[in-house]
């Protein structure tokens, strides 16, 4: 069986580069990256080629049929575009579609959670989702639930600080007992793989996990292998939903002045 051609946007990004290790150990894919112009001369991307991955360099918002062009000729498109880039998706599926793709993975990987005034990034993902059904373009949703390496908390002694982006880290959302998915972000990759070379997995929504827990379970956990207490920062449901309603005021007045 021939190997399937795979193009990866966003190899240099913390999913990127799991999913990238996935493909690549999996063995049965060749695989391209798609670099765009401003980050082509990064070092993480130099790196990458002289590893020997293909680079190709396009701009999204350039010429349609220039980025038509790019992407033929390959079996899988692979979106692992940054967070504030989700809505670039709509023209790069216009694209594939036009361009033959037989399976487009758009940048989901995150916590599930319905659309509709709830994570905001979770919205501009739907809009890129229902752009793909209009379209008929084959996809694949994956969503791999919180990372474990952003969900534990950190410790008074600060021990754990070195290996968590978010410092201090002690906030308990609402009573703490919702469980969330939880996936290592170094098995994303592994995940991916798998989905994408299983034809059950076309046209559908697929969740990964390795673990089901609580922030209260996790909290337990950790204090418990630290022998430290955690003091709890418990924000309501008031607390959560403040933040989006100034958002929306701000989105809604930028609407309104044209802006």
């Amino acid at each position: 069986m021939s190997q399937q051609k795979v193009l990866l946007l966003g190899a240099t990004g913390h999913t990127g580069q799991s999913i990238l290790k996935g493909l690549a150990e999996h063995g049965k894919f060749s695989i391209e990256l798609f670099v765009r112009p401003s980050s082509a001369d990064k070092p993480a991307v130099r790196e990458l080629a002289q590893r020997g991955f293909p680079i190709r360099v396009g701009d999204i918002d350039g010429p349609f049929d220039d980025l038509v062009s790019l992407l033929s000729g390959f079996d899988i498109l692979i979106s692992a575009i940054d967070a504030t880039s989700q809505l670039a998706q709509i023209t790069l599926a216009t694209a594939a579609k036009k361009a033959g793709i037989a399976r487009f993975i758009p940048c989901g990987f995150t916590t599930v959670c319905p659309p509709g005034d709830v994570m905001l990034l979770r919205d501009d993902k739907e809009i890129v989702y229902q752009h793909l059904k209009q379209l008929s373009l084959p996809f694949t949703v994956i969503d791999v639930g919180y990372w474990y390496q952003i969900s534990y908390p950190t410790v008074p002694s600060g021990r754990v600080d070195y290996a968590t982006p978010i410092k201090p880290n002690v906030t308990i959302h609402h009573d703490g007992e919702a469980l969330n998915l939880l996936t290592d972000l170094r098995d994303i990759g592994r995940f991916v793989s798998r989905i994408i070379t299983d034809d059950r997995t076309l046209n559908q929504y697929v969740y990964t996990y390795g673990d089901i827990l609580s922030e209260n379970q996790i909290f337990s956990m950790m204090e418990k292998l630290s022998g430290e207490k955690i003091e709890r920062n418990q924000v309501c449901e008031i607390g959560l939903r403040s933040p989006l309603d100034r958002t929306r005021r701000v989105l809604l007045r930028r609407c309104a002045i044209g802006g």
